[in-house]
């Protein structure tokens, strides 16, 4: 299993697809020439576009959130989603 990271913090470089492209280019190396069968990811509860990304991308997640991360406004839920290589395969089909 591979873990993915990506932190995109100054609120001017959000919206620009940069998120969406990194982790297209991560899942591409990731599955194609790691060979991984998952990768895992945490995200924040509160960062809705990252999340829907994620789960545009075929990640799912696999509980509720259980753990928390402490924020200046307080604890934050996070969720912890997974992408296994046959969804991404079959993603990658539908795509062509």
């Amino acid at each position: 299993m591979l873990e993915f990271h990506i932190f995109i913090g100054d609120a001017r470089d959000r919206g620009h697809g940069w998120g969406r492209q990194a982790l297209a280019a991560a899942l591409s190396i990731a599955f194609n020439e790691l060979q991984a069968d998952v990768v895992r990811l945490q995200v924040l509860d509160s960062n809705g576009a990252a999340r829907r990304i994620y789960a545009a991308a075929g990640f799912e997640r696999l509980t509720d959130p259980s753990v928390t991360a402490e924020k200046s406004t307080g604890p934050t839920p996070v969720h912890t989603m997974t992408l296994t290589r046959d969804r991404y395969l079959s993603n990658q089909d539908g795509a062509r």
